[in-house]
């Protein structure tokens, strides 16, 4: 309680010397307080609540309304396409993919699940500062989407705060598990799925301008796409490290937690595809929609697959009462961490 006290005072110290310097630089204060302030009543809870907060702020907006998000984010919304649409969904649904496996594992009493999660979440952090970096270092001349420069400025410092934050704890971390692997079906398959999103995370980050080709039609290719796909790749890099760390947990509840999340992320992702071709989305031809699908419905069956249980028992025997405690769970977090 004193070390958090003591943090407090700090923090107290810094808004009354921001105050000071005449809020000129709000969004700053805000990005590092939101990265910092979780942090002093450790690991445990700076995770969660950048998980969770991440999931209010960041997934639901940018799954329900991108087009909002992407005006907060640029100078020019007028010039926001239908493929920046789509990609900032696809981004939401790949964050509701992690915070769902978090949450999931919330419950676990394996220690290294949640080391997993953390060197997960820090190479996907790191990857989206480095993607935001190079947008802040290298701006674009004649793009047709303008970055809000403190907007901008205020989200790399949040990232790179948060990226350092998260490699202290994962460095500080002593559990870092690795149980015998046993040789399985179940295990192969964990061992596809980690594969194939690894390889589409590489793609999707390293070559964004040729991937975005092959996957959409879209004509007026900008950096503000390219910037978007490597975020895309951040995440996916997230979930193939998950995967692949998932194959040396103790328990199959564990490997189920993971496989279930990306699950639902894939069948979430076909049914994008599906409204965009509904909705006459032109820069996606039905070819290739297709082809994405099948993509996406072979990681399902692979999915599938991998899960210990039938997805109907595990939604009934897992997934309903988990969703049925969280009132619970909610009081007895905010006993916990009463002051």
């Amino acid at each position: 309680m004193e070390f958090v006290k003591t943090n407090l005072q700090f923090l107290g110290e810094y808004i009354i010397a921001a105050q000071a310097f005449g809020w000129s630089h709000k969004l700053e204060i805000i990005a590092t307080l939101y990265a910092m302030l979780p942090s002093f009543w450790g690991r445990r809870f700076w995770l969660s609540s950048q998980m969770y907060l991440t999931l209010v702020i960041s997934a639901f907006p940018a799954i329900i309304c991108p087009q909002t998000c992407l005006s907060y984010m640029s100078k020019t919304s007028d010039k926001i396409d239908e493929t920046h649409i789509q990609l900032m969904r696809w981004v939401g649904i790949l964050i509701l993919t992690q915070v769902l496996s978090f949450w999931l594992l919330s419950r676990s009493s394996d220690s290294t699940t949640e080391t997993s999660q953390l060197w997960a979440y820090t190479v996907e952090l790191g990857c989206v500062a480095m993607a935001q970096f190079y947008m802040y270092t290298h701006p674009p001349k004649n793009a047709g989407v303008k970055f809000d420069d403190q907007m901008f400025t205020a989200t790399l410092l949040g990232t790179f705060l948060m990226f350092l934050v998260s490699l202290f704890y994962a460095l500080k971390s002593t559990d870092w598990g690795g149980y015998t692997e046993i040789v399985s079906r179940r295990n192969t398959h964990i061992r596809l799925d980690s594969l194939l999103l690894f390889v589409f995370g590489v793609m999707w980050f390293v070559f964004p301008s040729l991937f975005l080709n092959c996957q959409t039609d879209t004509e007026n290719m900008d950096v503000f796409h390219l910037y978007q796909c490597r975020i895309v790749g951040a995440f996916l890099f997230y979930n193939a490290i998950l995967s692949a760390r998932s194959v040396t947990f103790l328990r199959d509840s564990d490997k189920d937690a993971v496989i279930f999340s990306h699950l639902i992320g894939y069948m979430m992702l076909i049914t994008v595809f599906a409204v965009g071709q509904i909705k006459n989305w032109e820069t996606m031809s039905l070819k290739k929609a297709a082809l994405m699908s099948v993509d996406e419905i072979f990681l399902v069956f692979n999915s599938v697959v991998a899960m210990s249980v039938d997805v109907p028992k595990y939604l009934t025997k897992t997934l309903v009462p988990r969703v049925m405690q969280v009132p619970q769970d909610l009081k007895r977090f905010v006993k916990r961490k009463r002051f």
